[in-house]
């Protein structure tokens, strides 16, 4: 098996959409054994990104994961001060104000880091 990449093995179970994708064709999508499958399973359930279900397939036990859907926070946009600023309009890359130079913008971003 390649290198585990977990976000890659997140967004093909949120493709997979509302009723998720097996386990077992999640492993041979990504080239996994059924122990290096479940290790990855189990470490994004416990991160609560996606739920188990246990399911009866052609005879067999098994499991679908299911993407959790997790609540958006809009609190980080209402601080933004992009959001409500009134020198929007003459914003931009070509324009005369830029936010690679706004005063705002940056401060916001540096207090954001060092939370």
């Amino acid at each position: 098996m390649r290198k585990v990449d977990y976000y890659e093995i997140l967004q093909i179970i949120k493709r997979s959409g509302e009723n998720g994708i097996l386990q077992s064709n999640l492993w041979k999508e990504i080239k996994a054994t059924s122990k290096e499958g479940s290790r990855i399973t189990l470490k994004l359930v416990r991160s609560g990104l996606i739920r188990r279900k246990r399911e009866l397939y052609r005879g067999k036990w098994t499991y679908r994961l299911i993407p959790e859907k997790l609540p958006v926070n809009f609190d980080s946009l209402f601080d933004l001060p992009c959001t409500f600023c009134p020198d929007q309009e003459r914003c931009g890359e070509t324009k005369y104000i830029t936010p690679e130079k706004c005063e705002k913008l940056t401060s916001y971003l540096m207090k954001n880091v060092k939370e």
